[in-house]
């Protein structure tokens, strides 16, 4: 007797669990379900736009720093150049 309790209950279980897996949701719910599939969607494209204009700014800001470095040096070959002219 007791097998067959035990049998029915593992029936029963795996009959609702099945069920629920396999349970239609209402309309609303699909809607809701859609907007939130579209939604991330939308994030994950804007996330990659925002990455792609990470690194091109990275990108300017190294091209900045090498022109800064260049101004530096050039200033510096210009002030040597004017002090050597100064000394003649």
């Amino acid at each position: 007797m007791r097998r067959l309790w035990l049998s029915l209950g593992t029936a029963l279980f795996f009959g609702l669990f099945l069920g629920g897996c396999t349970a239609q949701l209402a309309q609303a719910d699909r809607d809701l379900l859609n907007q939130a599939l579209a939604a991330s969607k939308s994030a994950a494209t804007s996330a990659e736009r925002a990455e792609a204009a990470a690194d091109r700014a990275e990108d300017w800001a190294r091209s900045a720093d090498r022109s800064a470095a260049q101004a530096r040096q050039s200033a510096a070959e210009a002030k040597k150049a004017f002090e050597m002219g100064l000394t003649k």
